[in-house]
């Protein structure tokens, strides 16, 4: 009869706190929470029904939960000289979806004139909770368990959280650990990221990674923020990574690749790299500050070509660098004499625009070809179209553009091509190893081409 009246009373005083208790938390989590019904008392406290986190139109996200119990550690609560409650979240379900500025949650400002209530609350995942990111027509399952505290007396906060996914065949898509904690009332911060036999394929999903993504990684970082500086310490080895475009594609793979961080610099070590047919290497130093990456330094290389580049990649790209393409790295039709492609092409480059719409300009030059003698070239992508300001040469000049887009899926897309040129004295006698015939004389010739590349013969 005790037990039932203190069950009477304890929902009595339930009901009359949940809306104060509603509206208080709805305020500090930045989303409408409704409270499920008492479900009697537990040790040193209560439990809950059926809870959840209501979404907005702008801020979709949501979780839900089957069940909250709430309760008083009475022994943490005499070491912490404040009260300790446990409150363990029962079958958890969180939809997270992207709001217009790309955030998945967002906690509202806090009142720095606020004071802060004077308990530390330990949250804990009963059971693993079921995670679900929509991004699109994407979505991504992760189960997710451990916990966290909150100290707001100490604007202090902890936590210990594993993830692992749930995709279908997904048993040994291994997982990753963080572990950390830090002061938002000082901004800094520290943690550990561990990962432990992680498949590629299910972060990349998370991150909405074209193609296909195969390989494992294992490794561990050690992250901090102090001051407004980031830091990193540590390394992530890579095994068996490869990309493939689309199915019907070669895969783009990497021998051993490993890559590491110190203080804000991040590293790939040179590695081996092959697509195909194609094989070289591929190495690259960046360093990054908040809303800031740059590249210190990126080399690649295949046979006797190469690329580098240097500059800022984050916000929006802004790169320069130079290139080199050697004919004899190049498969060349059959029956085509290489002395005919001539020496090798250098050239430099410019990224700029932004992530969305790109700009990338170069220009090329080559010291000798048995056609058209020495040669420059400058050309300009932008606005999905390849333009030829200008190509010159001792007896050929021209100008033109190409719609040119990348095409759903990968791939590129053309329109018609518009290119005008202009021939001065051109001597027949270079044509005579092309067309296997003694040729004299001079030619002088100007025109337009106009039409698909497919009509070009």
């Amino acid at each position: 009869v005790l037990v039932l009246s203190l069950d009477r009373l304890a929902a009595e005083t339930y009901r009359r706190l949940q809306p104060s208790a509603e509206r208080q938390l709805s305020r500090a989590l930045g989303h409408p929470l409704e409270l499920g019904p008492s479900r009697g008392l537990a040790c040193f406290g209560v439990r809950l029904g059926p809870s959840r986190l209501q979404s907005l139109p702008s801020h979709p996200s949501s979780v839900e939960l089957s069940g909250v119990a709430v309760s008083l550690d009475p022994l943490a609560s005499l070491r912490h000289r404040l009260p300790v409650l446990e409150v363990d979240l029962q079958g958890a379900k969180a939809t997270l979806r992207p709001s217009a500025e790309g955030s998945y949650w967002r906690l509202p400002e806090r009142d720095p004139t606020a004071e802060p209530p004077r308990l530390v609350a330990r949250l804990r995942l009963a059971q693993p909770a079921r995670v679900l990111f929509e991004r699109g027509s994407t979505v991504s399952k992760l189960a997710l368990q451990g916990s966290v505290m909150l100290e707001p007396q100490r604007s202090r906060a902890s936590a210990l959280l594993r993830l692992r996914p749930l995709e279908p065949g997904s048993s040994r898509a291994g997982s990753l650990q963080m572990r950390g904690g830090g002061n938002w009332q000082t901004n800094q911060w520290q943690g550990q990221l561990t990962s432990r036999d992680i498949a590629l394929a299910w972060p990349a999903a998370l991150l909405e990674v074209g193609g296909e993504l195969d390989g494992r990684v294992d490794g561990q970082l050690r992250l901090a923020w102090r001051d407004g500086e980031p830091d990193c310490q540590g390394e992530l080895r890579l095994r068996k990574p490869s990309w493939r475009p689309r199915p019907n594609q070669p895969a783009l793979s990497f021998d051993r690749p490993r890559l590491s961080c110190q203080g804000t610099a991040v590293t790939l070590a040179s590695s081996a790299w092959r697509w195909g047919e194609r094989s070289g290497r591929l190495g690259l130093q960046a360093s990054w500050q908040p809303g800031e990456l740059r590249l210190a330094q990126l080399d690649l290389s295949s046979g006797r070509s190469w690329l580098w580049a240097r500059g800022a990649l984050a916000p929006n790209p802004v790169l320069a660098g130079e290139w080199q393409l050697e004919p004899a790295d190049l498969p060349l039709p059959a029956g085509v004499d290489r002395e005919l492609v001539g020496s090798q092409l250098r050239g430099s480059l410019q990224l700029g625009g932004s992530w969305n719409q790109l700009q990338l300009s170069t220009r090329v030059s080559q010291a000798s070809n048995a056609l058209l003698g020495p040669w420059q070239a400058q050309l300009r992508w932008r606005d999905q179209r390849l333009l030829l300001d200008r190509f010159a040469s001792t007896y050929l000049s021209g100008q033109g553009s190409l719609p040119l887009s990348l095409a759903r899926g990968g791939g590129l897309s053309s329109g018609p091509l518009d290119l005008r040129l202009q021939l001065r004295r051109y001597p027949l006698p270079r044509l005579s190893p092309l067309l296997g015939a003694d040729l004299q004389g001079v030619a002088d010739a100007e025109g337009t081409i106009r039409g698909p590349l497919s009509g070009l013969t």
